[in-house]
């Protein structure tokens, strides 16, 4: 389809995709449709700037590298960067998201184990997550955040394998800043019909959820976080640089961690 520029045969393959497996790309493909012109365009027309633009971003990346280090690069670029004098800083806009991202099974373990298991016990008493108010679609790139019972843990997932988990630090009550650029307004919601049936529900069990493809794939060893209730689960995925949330049992591809029970976080 991309070499034959087939662009006609988009709508089927992304309903193809979104109907199949693994999850990470049904979500991939799901995101497509927010930009389905400008993909089908791309993949028809004899015309790309894609030569141009790829050596302009590695310019850029390359200058944010040496002045800033990488660990910066993902703060400063795309607006997600923002510090004003006597402030904060404020990542995509959102007050009190510092997000610090870890690779790997036992870096998230060892990180956020024993917090993770702590909720075990605890009711969801909320969650909220990020759309558009213009159109409801939800801004997977920004992070979930779940209320258990006074403790918020915030995930967000980035890149193909990088996962960040923060603790009751994001203020979702504090309007989303600094998008007046963009043609859509990113806001805070507490609606979604895959986390609302768990709200009130006591929850029994939390797992990391470790991506082990029998062939090769980018995205081996990406870990996803698994909450498990009486009456179902859930998991929070990578869905290609962005967040995905998928119920039920998770891909037999997945390697299964559950947490043991720890100390409640404060």
């Amino acid at each position: 389809m991309m070499t034959a520029r087939n662009g006609h045969l988009l709508d089927d393959w992304i309903t193809a995709a979104e109907a199949g497996e693994p999850t990470h790309l049904a979500a991939f493909a799901t995101g497509l449709r927010r930009d389905h012109d400008a993909v089908q365009a791309g993949l028809t027309l004899e015309h790309s700037s894609g030569a141009v633009e790829g050596t302009v971003n590695k310019i850029i990346m390359w200058n944010l590298i040496c002045q800033a280090g990488p660990s910066a690069c993902w703060w400063i670029s795309a607006g997600r960067f923002r510090e004003e004098p006597g402030e904060s800083p404020s990542v995509m806009g959102i007050s009190g998201f510092e997000p610090t991202f870890l690779v790997g099974l036992e870096a998230v373990r060892e990180e956020h184990g024993p917090g993770l298991a702590a909720l075990g016990g605890r009711r969801l008493t909320g969650f909220a997550i990020v759309r558009f108010v213009e159109d409801g679609d939800w801004f997977a790139d920004c992070p979930i955040v779940l209320d258990f019972d006074g403790v918020r843990v915030e995930v967000c997932h980035w890149k193909l394998d990088e996962l960040s988990i923060g603790w009751n630090s994001i203020d979702t009550a504090t309007e989303i800043s600094d998008w007046e650029w963009f043609e859509l307004t990113p806001a805070w919601s507490s609606a979604d019909e895959r986390l609302e049936p768990f709200v009130g529900q006591e929850l029994r069990e939390v797992a990391l959820l470790e991506w082990r493809p029998s062939s090769y794939d980018l995205a081996d060893g990406t870990i996803a976080v698994e909450f498990v209730f009486d009456a179902g689960r859930f998991h929070i995925a990578n869905g290609l640089d962005e967040n995905s949330i998928d119920l039920g049992d998770a891909h037999p591809d997945f390697v299964r961690h559950p947490l043991s029970c720890g100390t409640r976080p404060d």
